[in-house]
């Protein structure tokens, strides 16, 4: 699953969205693969819509009817073409997650502070109470853009320190994890010259980007549980 969160400084609130897909590593050794059934179940009644994927994939998609909103079976059958030696994984099936959910896992604070010709930048990250994935989150990278307002030469940074780019100028800071639920957050600090003098506030805009990852999840952040189960006995399979 990929979380893409959003920040509306208008209406301060954060909006998801969320995209899962369903892949399959084939064995290129079995002469043929039976058509096969898998069941997806959506206990938070998260997900918003679901497809099957991948050209030239046999599938159809039905929602179970005697659980609307909650169950989706998907019928697959995989041609040997598909699965030779070497290919990559298949994806058979893909969602969307509505905007409510899941819920964001880290919390981010960034606060801009001026003293006289200097201008700072202070990002705080850490888990978000009760949540259980930051333990599994892990490869944060934290990506600023700086604006033309400040002399990017000036830069200072204590640790942990970040990479500047003078070309993209963005400040880029890679971190293995974050610190445990109760702990002081995560701080990131940049200290910039102010180009100019007399620069409103309103210029001093510093957009701010965090993507992590997170194998090894025991549970999918969106909740739903995948089932692979057997083609019915009477699927009639012919062979060319």
């Amino acid at each position: 699953e990929e979380i893409n969160c959003v920040f509306n400084h208008f209406t301060k609130k954060y909006g998801t969205h969320t995209e899962g897909s369903i892949e399959v590593w084939m064995d290129a050794s079995i002469p043929a693969i039976l058509p096969f059934n898998f069941e997806l179940t959506d206990k938070k009644r998260y997900v918003m819509e679901m497809k099957s994927a991948d050209v030239n994939i046999a599938s159809s998609f039905d929602p179970n009817p005697a659980d609307a909103g909650s169950k989706y079976a998907l019928k697959v059958s995989i041609p040997k073409t598909e699965y030779q030696v070497g290919s990559k994984s298949l994806r058979i099936a893909s969602y969307t997650c509505y905007s409510r959910g899941p819920e964001i896992p880290i919390l981010l604070d960034k606060k801009i502070s001026r003293a006289g010709s200097l201008c700072r930048v202070l990002i705080n990250i850490s888990p978000a109470p009760g949540s259980e994935f930051p333990s599994s989150l892990h490869g944060f990278v934290v990506v600023v853009a700086v604006p033309f307002a400040v002399d990017g030469d000036s830069l200072k940074m204590p640790s942990p320190r970040g990479r500047f780019d003078a070309i993209r100028r963005t400040i880029t800071w890679r971190v293995p994890c974050l610190p445990e639920e109760g702990q002081s957050p995560l701080k990131l600090l940049a200290q910039f010259n102010l180009a100019v003098d007399d620069c409103e506030d309103e210029i001093l805009k510093f957009p701010l980007m965090v993507s992590c990852q997170g194998e090894g999840l025991e549970a999918l952040p969106s909740g739903v549980d995948i089932d692979l189960l057997e083609a019915p006995s009477d699927v009639v399979i012919k062979l060319s």
